[in-house]
């Protein structure tokens, strides 16, 4: 048996797409991995894994979260060889004796089988994010542009995508992944952009050609609002670099247990995570009901609104473009429940404007609407800001029927729900 590496791992060990700079000795405890041991990325049980393996060398991969049986687990496996295409895997340990031992036998996952954004795991990091971006800024340079609207409290970049004609009347905000465990819907918001670009010159929506419906109309999409969210949720407390944060977040957790919001295990009180790495559910942190919300008291992974409207680096940068732009629609992707929720408050224009908007989404994606007012949700969100604040019409699109995070199981239907709106949101408005 080759050396047993036995620090901490993650599925993603490369969070800039980059094997080559990876220091494997802080990343995985131990001496420097030898030049014969290569990166691969397989798939274990429908999830997947970064890892390192030849013919020889087994290794061990200490931990990371696994769909189990349709449950996320961490757990820890071990390669026992490659022949082929083909891992043989071992699990080796199961947090609460879920599975002792179970062999299976996966395909390498190979990133390049469909385009540069793979939809081949759910499990898409911030780095998977920045890399894709910047492989179709350079195939796409002439389409769309990337802008920083400003940095978390961990130092990752909040991103603009700026997809269409910046001088156009037409300003469309699409958001996504505001809650940490959702970040499915990044996933399928990159894969929309590589869609709409690889098609630029050459599809048409009801006979209008994309070229046409993208000088007339601008996009701007936060493909991951809250990074460090979504770190948090797929890496744990591990993922946040800044030790102070760090500290916060385990208290967050400590005391989440004591007043019993939580009764979950460390590890997947994290997969649950919705807050940024404040611990504010950023999704409450807007000024539109934020007075009257009661939530959580304190820092926690989800429903504490902060000690302030906005209060949250994440939540000005989206408000930014609002305060820049002539933005006369937003789409928020949530998850789950397959529905879309709209009717926040407002009357007159805005009102109609609203229901046009919902039902027009309704129409493209066959998820049902659903009334905010009537299901009584949370207020101080995102499209209650739009709506009730700025007179914008803004709807919330619950992707998927699972538990977040979902599974990739999810996508196929996901995706073609969702293939066709952003053209039709920008037919919708054309002049």
């Amino acid at each position: 048996m080759g050396a047993k590496f036995t620090g901490l791992s993650t599925f993603d060990p490369f969070p800039d797409g980059n094997a080559s700079q990876v220091d494997t000795k802080a990343r995985f405890g131990s001496e420097l991995l030898p030049a014969n041991l290569v990166p691969i990325w397989a798939s274990i049980f429908g999830s997947s894994c970064y890892g390192f393996a030849n013919s020889t060398a087994p290794l061990l991969i200490h931990s990371g979260w696994v769909l189990v049986k349709g449950k996320y687990k961490w757990l820890s496996w071990e390669i026992l060889r490659i022949r082929q295409s083909l891992l043989r895997i071992t699990l080796i340990k199961v947090v609460n004796g879920f599975i002792q031992e179970e062999n299976e036998k996966m395909p390498i996952f190979n990133r390049s089988s469909s385009g540069i954004v793979s939809t081949g795991t759910a499990f898409y990091t911030y780095g998977n994010m920045l890399r894709d971006l910047n492989s179709l800024r350079n195939k796409y340079p002439a389409f769309f542009r990337i802008s920083e609207l400003g940095q978390t409290a961990d130092q990752r970049s909040i991103i603009d995508v700026i997809l269409g004609n910046p001088e156009a009347d037409t300003q469309i905000i699409i958001q996504s992944t505001i809650h940490g465990r959702e970040y499915l819907n990044t996933l399928l918001v990159m894969k929309q952009l590589e869609d709409i670009l690889s098609q630029y010159d050459s599809a048409a929506y009801k006979g209008i050609p994309y070229a046409k419906l993208l000088d007339q109309t601008c996009f701007h999409i936060l493909p991951m609002t809250n990074p460090d969210g979504v770190t948090i949720c797929q890496r744990g407390v591990h993922g946040i670099q800044s030790k102070n944060l760090r500290k916060g977040l385990k208290r967050c957790y400590h005391n989440d247990l004591i007043q019993g919001h939580t009764a979950a295990n460390e590890n997947t009180y994290w997969l649950q995570f919705k807050a940024n790495a404040h611990g504010v559910d950023l999704n409450r942190n807007f000024a539109a009901g934020w007075e009257t919300f009661q939530g959580s008291d304190y820092p926690s992974f989800e429903r504490y609104k902060g000690t302030a409207p906005a209060s949250e680096i994440e939540t000005q940068a989206l408000l930014s473009i609002a305060e820049r732009n002539n933005v006369i629609c937003a789409v928020s992707y949530h998850s789950a429940g397959n529905l879309i929720y709209w009717d926040y408050g407002s009357k007159g224009s805005v009102y109609e404007s609203n229901r046009e908007l919902a039902e027009m989404a309704a129409g493209i994606t066959g998820y049902i609407t659903e009334s905010t007012l009537q299901n009584e949700t949370d207020a101080a969100g995102c499209s209650d800001y739009f709506v009730l604040k700025k007179g914008i019409a803004a709807i919330t699109i619950e992707n998927g029927s699972g538990t977040c995070p979902l599974s990739i199981d999810e996508f196929e239907a996901i995706w073609n729900a969702n293939r066709q709106l952003w053209p039709a949101l920008a037919a919708f408005h054309i002049k």
